[in-house]
């Protein structure tokens, strides 16, 4: 892989570009080494603001090694060290980018417990992604509180560690924060949206692939105006849908692979979708599939306008198609990505939809021009209503 150095001195030539492989390949890591330890810190690069160093299979940062001197980079604003072989001590060659507002260090080799201190100290930081390490939480060297308080945070990016409970304790504090990634951790048990008070600008939560048993949220929770919620793979019980009423902001609810069936009952299916449904009358995209859902489809679903995107399939849904089923596409999306009324996600996170048997999976602006039903595999009966055959807007529906 090539290495991006991108910067610019007040009047000097722009200096960017690519570091091929082909130039120095079995040096290539000394050269980057020297390059950290005895180039970065003269100019032109003293003005540098972007250093890519993905995918480099660097190996893990001990003293003495050179990037300490990354530190002398004073306005350096984004720092890619994703996909190498960093440990958790490249964090103290980093603590003192005061400038730092994007920092990546996911797919590297930090394991156990980060000195929160060290995070602290980047306090221009507005995206942090440590994602697919094997971090278990934080720790205070000197004995004080192990909170995150970093102000200016908006994007957090945990997933894929070995997180606990006790991670909420950490970062309850980030008001500021509107996307929070915790999937595929080891949270469990119930999960009350109250501790996550603080962050009352929080549009985006993912928790799938945890063993939460039950999604806990009231009126009397700050964070009621997320627009993106992930569960997909937790093990909610067959009241699954009971506890989201409040959440009348969702835009996109994915709760796919559930284990909801009664647990004292094996052989009971999970309950069927709530009349109140359309409440939700902003959701764009809806997805429980695979979830032994009984019952029949209720028709207040005909009341979200704004569906996109529907997926009812592998369920246990009875009775007729509703003839009122509607998916609309999504061409009123803004071009600058904001919200507005009936605006769509942001849909950093792929969405699973299925074409004759074959999962594909759509994500970012592709689920823009996407729009679906999917009532496969339940056992719904009657003839399909000729109003389905007429939406002229549609890209897919299965009923098979």
């Amino acid at each position: 892989m090539s290495s991006a150095v991108t910067g610019k001195e007040s009047g000097a030539v722009p200096l960017q570009g690519m570091l091929p492989n082909s130039h120095f390949g079995n040096k290539r890591l000394e050269f980057l080494r020297t390059l950290v330890s005895k180039c970065l810190f003269v100019l032109p690069f003293q003005q540098l603001k972007m250093l890519d160093l993905y995918y480099n299979n660097i190996a893990g940062c001990i003293k003495n090694e050179g990037f300490e001197m990354l530190s002398t980079l004073k306005n350096l604003e984004f720092l890619n060290l994703g996909v190498n072989k960093f440990n958790t001590n490249i964090l103290s060659s980093l603590s003192h980018l005061s400038s730092l507002k994007y920092l990546y260090l996911y797919g590297n080799e930090m394991k156990g417990r980060i000195d929160i201190q060290e995070l602290n100290n980047l306090t221009n930081l507005k995206e942090l992604n440590i994602v697919r390490n094997k971090i278990e939480g934080f720790k205070s060297l000197h004995g004080g509180e192990k909170l995150l308080n970093m102000s200016d945070l908006e994007y957090l990016y945990l997933s894929d560690n070995n997180f606990s409970n006790d991670i909420l304790s950490s970062i309850k504090g980030l008001s500021s924060l509107k996307t929070l990634w915790i999937r595929y951790n080891l949270l469990k048990g119930p999960f009350n949206l109250t501790e996550l008070d603080a962050m009352s600008n929080l549009e985006e939560l993912n928790l799938s692939g945890n063993n939460i048993t039950k999604f806990i949220s009231s009126r009397g929770s700050k964070v009621i105006n997320v627009k993106e919620l992930y569960l997909d793979g937790s093990s909610l019980g067959e009241n699954f849908l009971q506890s989201l009423e409040v959440l009348s902001s969702l835009r996109l609810l994915s709760l796919r692979r559930l284990n909801c069936t009664n647990q004292s009952k094996p052989q009971q299916y999970a309950r069927g979708i709530p009349s109140w449904i359309n409440n939700f009358s902003q959701l764009s995209y809806l997805i429980l599939g695979h979830n032994n859902i009984e019952a029949k489809i209720p028709i207040q679903l005909c009341n979200l306008t704004q569906l996109s995107l529907i997926d009812l399939s592998h369920n246990h849904l009875s009775g007729p198609i509703l003839p009122c089923l509607r998916s609309t596409s999504n061409s009123y999306r803004q071009q600058d990505g904001s919200y507005n009324a009936s605006a769509p996600v942001s849909m950093d996170e792929p969405l699973e939809f299925t074409t004759k048997s074959i999962s594909y999976s759509y994500q970012g602006s592709m689920l823009s021009y996407f729009s679906g039903i999917d009532l496969s595999c339940n056992h719904l009966t009657g003839r399909i209503p000729t109003e389905i055959g007429n939406l002229n807007e549609i890209h897919a529906k299965f009923v098979s």
